[in-house]
Parts: structure tokens; C-alpha cells; sequence
């Protein structure tokens, strides 16, 4: 099933059950198989898939690129820019503006808390090298929780999920890795390296975490304990969440 707004390029082969939604521009030479039975895979809406790109039983989501030659075969979350053969995450969209009241001033979304680096104590002689943090007084919050990430395969992508509650600080522990936020309004890059540099990830702000250093050793401190309610693991619905936050932001300011 093709859209009518959708455009797909000279030799574009595309098989299975494949749906490629709104105005998704597919380039010239793409294959894109879908599977036999079931829904269709969805591309888009409003998609850009490049010249001679493979998708492979991989839906992608709206607004989402991929750079010409790129190679999926999981999903592709919205707003995405895919390159390489690996299928490689390598930033996301500037958000569409979330489902807000017309009336909802840009200026909203600079009175939402977002993330931040944080600087902790190192200590570092002729013995070897030490990071601490307490709270009170250098973390932001008390910690309820802890869990390490390793071993990831360069190219895979995790996070992809909001808190509604919880805050998370992330640090490096050993090699690096790539950290994407998104508040629903503006998403942002950071680069961890250093175990003695945190980002801070409050409520309601999208985390996506790839590039991964084959020696990358991240441990993520939780304010809470697990609790799977918490989650907001729909991108859609967190920009809806979002949208609703910032016109009640502005309402309480409006009726001050």
C-alpha cells in the first residue's frame, strides 16, 4: 500500500506487506521487503529514504532519514537519521512541535527541566584514579537503584524510552558512547568519555544511547526503584505528554 502523497524512485523494489505512509520520499534503487503475513511494516509518514538503501523486515518511523546506501534491519525510531551499512543512528530530527494548544507559546519549553553535565570529584595520583559523589551536595538526587550496560555491539541502539518520574545519571565508566536527549521540543548530543563527567536525565526527557566503544562500560544511577509504569516507551505519545506539560506550564504562568 502506497500513499498517494508518497514518492518512490525508478527501480525501487518493494515486497511483502509493506505500508509507506504520507509524503515518504523513497529514492531510486531502494529494496524494501516487508513481511508475508500479518499488518504491513510501516515507512513514514513523511519519511526520507536515500538512493540504494535496504530495509529488511524493519519498520521506520515517521520523519525518520536514512542517508543514501543505508542497510536496516530493526526498527527505525521517528525522527532518526540513519547512515552507513550497519544501519548506524547518527543523530535525531529537531522534534515536530508537539500536540500543543495553537495558543502554547514556544517559551514554554524553556521552563522544562532538562539534562545536564555534571562534573564530579576526581581524585588522581601515582595509585591510580577515584570518582565520588555524594548526595546531599554533588548528585541530584538521592540514588534508589543502579545498573550497568556493556558488551554492546557497536551499532545497536538502546534507551529509545522517557521516565515519568524517575531521574537517571549516566556516566562512562570506561570507553564512550554517544548520548541523544529530547524534550520534545529540541534534541541535543553528548558525548561520555570521562568517568568523572555525568549527564543528569530528568523526568519527561527521551534518551537514546548508541555508539557504543567496544570496551564502553555505562552505569546508570535511578532515583527510583524499577517499576515498568514509569516508561514512556512510544515516542508519539511522549511528544503528546510532552505538548500537555508545556501548555500547563504556560497556563500556571498565565493565571500568576
Amino acid at each position: 500500500m502506497i500513499d498517494p502523497a508518497a514518492e518512490v524512485g525508478i527501480g525501487a523494489l518493494i515486497t511483502g506487506k509493506v505500508a509507506v505512509l504520507g509524503s515518504t520520499k523513497i529514492g531510486p534503487g531502494v529494496v524494501i521487503e516487508g513481511p508475508r503475513l500479518g499488518p504491513p511494516m510501516a515507512i513514514g509518514p513523511d519519511a526520507v529514504v536515500g538512493a540504494g538503501s535496504v530495509i529488511s523486515m524493519a519498520s521506520v518511523g515517521a520523519r525518520a532519514v536514512l542517508q543514501a546506501g543505508s542497510v536496516v534491519t530493526r526498527r527505525v525510531p521517528s525522527d532518526a537519521v540513519i547512515g552507513g551499512s550497519e544501519g548506524r543512528l547518527l543523530r535525531t530530527r529537531p522534534g515536530s512541535a508537539p500536540q500543543t494548544s495553537p495558543s502554547t507559546p514556544a517559551s514554554a519549553a524553556s521552563l522544562i527541566p532538562r539534562e545536564s553535565l555534571l562534573t564530579l570529584r576526581l581524585v588522581d595520583d601515582m595509585r591510580g584514579a577515584l570518582v565520588a559523589g555524594e548526595y546531599p551536595g554533588q548528585l541530584p538526587f538521592a540514588v534508589s537503584r543502579f545498573f550497568t550496560v556493556f558488551g554492546v555491539p557497536g551499532p545497536e541502539v538502546r534507551g529509545e524510552h522517557a521516565h515519568r518520574e524517575c531521574h537517571q545519571l549516566l556516566v562512562a565508566v570506561a570507553g564512550t558512547l554517544e548520548v541523544v536527549c529530547d524534550d520534545g521540543f529540541e534534541s541535543r548530543s553528548y558525548s561520555l568519555s570521562r568517568p568523572e563527567v555525568a549527564l543528569h536525565i530528568p523526568p519527561m526527557v527521551w534518551g537514546v544511547q548508541h555508539q557504543y566503544s567496544s570496551d564502553a562500560v555505562l552505569l546508570v544511577l535511578a532515583s527510583h526503584a524499577y517499576d515498568s509504569d514509569d516508561y514512556i516507551r512510544d515516542y508519539e505519545e511522549f511528544k503528546r505528554l510532552a505538548g500537555e506539560r508545556a501548555a500547563s506550564i504556560e497556563q500556571q504562568r498565565a493565571a500568576t
